[in-house]
């Protein structure tokens, strides 16, 4: 690269200056100290500028410093803040170093290590010039020897350039927010950037976003799992079932259930059941469906097998029970993954120490607590706690009275009273409560899981639509009697 380098210095016109197009660096912070520091004291380093033909040309092509139109337009590599705070200052020429002879891919490099030098730059600036120094045909390598960032902070660079800038930006600067490095790296477990950006525009708070972040990384791999199954399918020459059809219809039964849910199964297991597909018998006329996260293999009934009663009434009263039933499965699939995120967030708080840095352990929120558990009569026991940090010690004392109490008492002190609570609702809340009564809602139960999801907001939990219309009673899974009315 020095071999082609030409270069002068002498003072150049302020109004033939220009910021480089493709400066990394797009906001300069605020000029007023270096304006008045310039004002007294002129400008003290030189700006370093290229012509601006010399942008886009192949170094052989760019021109000489005896074939430079000293007239034309400067591009400004380095110095923009200087440049721009000289403006203030009201001053009318600068000092410059006018040089030719770089490629465009060196231009970017120069002004990039110049800024991540100063500390100029914000994570996303950075991530925009990692790509660009990408798209000129640099390798991960490159940028990693010209920078001196790792490898794995480049690609997380990367990542974040991928993202909506104006949401970002905007993410930045709500204080309430404080948006996090580690934020940005929950994002990344959502492969589709499209979800990334509806993940972080949704989100409240940096609790909220890891929250919905874990919930769209989920969905991505149910939905990756579930075109796994048709494919399976399709190898097996089994067709999807009607539109319409009730993978609990009478007309047909369920050979085969599996849950797609990244939650309850590793990926590993999950393929195990897929191989275990093929050794179905197909002979029969077969179908597949996918319901709430389940996918079933079906086969037709036999006539025989198929229900004899023919009379109106008794159809509509089997087809009414049965839809009953059908509601109230997945009513109860519901409620169970709820809590089972519930489960998993208070895991992930306690253990995380979420509930330290970002709560404190006290106000409103432990108030909140106290009464649940209250209203739930929900026990408070050494046992939850022994059971949730696996205190190997205490299995061995539990039979002398005076030394188990003495060791619970220095384990538990360093625990804050919000935490502990936390562990008694992660505990004892253990099993779903029925909202649900021979497929009526039931609200005075489902008033546990609705308060336990308003005190979680505050860690980032939120319910979906439908997990919200199954805990309030709007699902139309319900009949229309409410139970107890």
């Amino acid at each position: 690269m020095t071999e082609n380098i030409k270069m002068m210095v002498l003072q150049m016109p302020v109004s033939q200056l220009e910021h480089h197009p493709d400066n990394p660096r797009k906001e300069l912070g605020d000029l007023t100290e270096l304006a008045d520091s310039i004002g007294k004291k002129g400008v003290m380093q030189n700006l370093t500028i290229i012509p601006q033909e010399c942008r886009d040309l192949p170094v052989e092509q760019q021109p000489g410093m005896s074939q430079i139109r000293m007239d034309a337009t400067f591009y400004v590599l380095i110095g923009n803040r200087r440049m721009e705070a000289a403006k203030q200052a009201g001053l009318k020429t600068l000092p410059c170093r006018i040089v030719t002879g770089l490629s465009k891919k060196d231009q970017i490099a120069i002004m990039l290590e110049e800024n991540m030098q100063r500390n100029d730059l914000t994570i996303k600036e950075q991530g925009d010039s990692f790509q660009l120094m990408l798209d000129l045909g640099d390798s991960v390598e490159d940028i990693r020897e010209k920078t001196g960032f790792s490898k794995s902070t480049i690609y997380h660079r990367l990542n974040i350039a991928k993202l909506d800038g104006d949401i970002l930006q905007e993410k930045e600067e709500d204080e309430s927010f404080q948006l996090t490095m580690a934020d940005m790296y929950a994002l990344e477990k959502i492969e589709s950037v499209e979800k990334r950006n509806e993940v972080l525009k949704k989100a409240t708070g940096s609790s909220n976003l890891r929250y919905l972040a874990d919930q769209a990384a989920d969905e991505e791999k149910e939905e990756k799992r579930l075109e796994r199954f048709a494919e399976c399918m399709q190898a097996l020459d089994i067709e999807k079932a009607p539109k319409g059809t009730a993978a609990w219809s009478n007309g047909w039964k369920i050979t085969r259930s599996i849950n797609l849910s990244a939650k309850f199964k590793t990926d590993e297991n999950f393929e195990q059941e897929l191989q275990e597909l093929e050794l179905l018998e197909t002979d029969k006329e077969m179908g597949w469906k996918e319901e709430y996260g389940w996918a079933y293999v079906m086969e037709k009934r036999e006539l025989q097998e198929q229900s004899t009663e023919t009379s109106a009434e008794q159809n509509a009263a089997r087809s009414k029970a049965q839809l009953q039933g059908e509601n109230t499965e997945r009513i109860r699939k519901q409620c169970k993954q709820i809590v089972e995120s519930m489960r998993a967030l208070i895991y992930r708080t306690i253990t995380e120490k979420r509930w330290v840095n970002s709560i404190g352990g006290t106000g409103k929120i432990t108030d909140a607590l106290w009464n649940f558990l209250l209203k739930e009569e929900l026990s408070v026991s050494y046992v939850a706690l022994e059971d949730f940090f696996d205190w190997d010690i205490l299995e061995e004392i539990r039979d002398n009275p005076d030394k188990y109490a003495e060791v619970m008492k220095e384990k538990t002190e360093p625990i804050l009273r919000g935490e502990q609570m936390l562990i008694f609702v992660w505990s004892e809340f253990e099993h779903t409560t029925s909202v649900y009564y021979d497929g009526r809602y039931n609200k005075e139960a489902a008033g546990g899981l609705l308060e336990m999801a308003a005190i979680l907001k505050d860690y980032g939990f939120s319910l979906t639509e439908t997990e919200q219309s199954v805990l309030d009673g709007s699902s139309p899974l319900y009949t229309k009697e409410e139970y107890g009315a």
